[in-house]
C-alpha cells in the first residue's frame, strides 16, 4: 500500500537518509529532551490492544436504514483496567423504525470487527447538542443493553446457576441476570472471560475455556455446560 505508506512515513528533515513515522500522536519536547505525550491528534482510542476510529463505527451505524444520527463513545479504563474499556452507541431510529436496538447491532456485528462492535446501542430520541451544533456527549444518557435482563430467579438458580450469576454479577457489573442473557451483548470480552474462568475454579466450578463462551454464551446454555462436566 504505497500511498498509506508515503503518508505515514515521511523524510527526516534532520537526517536526509532516515525517515520518520507519523503515529498519530501528538507530543511536545521539552527543553530538557524529554517528550511529553499530549494525546491524539486524531480521535482513535486504544481498546483492548487496538487502535480504532469510533468515526468508522459511526459511518457502519449510519449506514442503517433504521438510523438517522448516531454517536459512539468510549468509557470505563478506570485504574488502568483494560478490561473495563467499553464502546457505547447511541442512536437515533429513522423515520418510520422500530426502537428496538437488537437489530441495529446485529447489523454492526456483521460487518465490523469484533472489537469494534458496541457493547451496547441505546436509542434516544434526538442527539444532545451543544450551542454550535456538535454532540454534547457529556449530556449522553447512562448507556443501555441490547435488552433488559430477565429475572435471575429460575429452577436451576440453585446449583451451578446460582454460583455463575453471581461471578457473571460481579464481572460484568451487571445487577440482574437471567439464564437467556448472553455474555457478549451484556458487554463481555476476551479479559472478562478470563476472570470469569478463574473465579469459577475459585468458587468450585469446573475451568470455563474462552472457547466455550463462544459456543455457550448464554447464562443458561452455560450453567448446562458444566453440569454435564461434573
Amino acid at each position: 500500500r504505497p500511498a498509506l505508506t508515503a503518508e505515514r512515513f515521511v523524510p527526516d528533515p534532520l537526517d536526509p537518509a532516515g525517515r520518520l513515522y507519523r503515529s498519530g500522536d501528538l507530543g511536545r519536547l521539552g527543553p530538557d529532551g524529554a517528550l511529553e505525550h499530549l494525546g491524539r491528534i486524531d480521535d482513535q482510542v486504544k481498546v483492548r490492544g487496538f487502535r480504532i476510529e469510533p468515526g468508522e463505527i459511526r459511518h457502519v451505524l449510519l449506514e442503517d436504514p433504521a438510523v438517522s444520527a448516531a454517536a459512539v463513545t468510549v468509557t470505563g479504563g478506570r485504574d488502568g483496567d483494560a478490561a473495563a474499556v467499553r464502546i457505547d452507541a447511541y442512536v437515533v431510529p429513522a423515520p418510520g423504525a422500530g426502537e428496538d436496538p437488537g437489530p441495529v447491532r446485529e447489523r454492526a456485528a456483521r460487518l465490523l470487527p469484533a472489537h469494534m462492535v458496541p457493547a451496547t446501542v441505546t436509542v434516544l430520541p434526538v442527539l444532545p447538542l451543544t450551542a454550535n451544533g456538535k454532540l454534547d456527549a457529556a449530556r449522553l444518557p447512562a448507556p443501555g443493553t441490547r435488552r433488559t435482563p430477565e429475572p435471575a430467579a429460575s429452577p436451576r438458580e440453585a446449583a451451578p446457576d446460582g454460583v455463575l450469576a453471581a461471578i457473571w454479577r460481579d464481572v460484568l457489573g451487571v445487577a440482574e441476570i437471567g439464564p437467556d442473557d448472553d455474555f457478549w451483548d451484556l458487554g463481555g470480552n476476551s479479559l472478562y472471560a478470563i476472570r470469569i474462568g478463574t473465579l469459577a475454579r475459585e468458587r468450585g466450578l469446573p475451568g470455563i475455556p474462552l472457547r466455550q463462551l463462544y459456543l455457550t454464551p448464554t447464562l443458561g446454555a452455560l450453567s448446562d455446560a458444566l453440569a454435564r462436566e461434573a
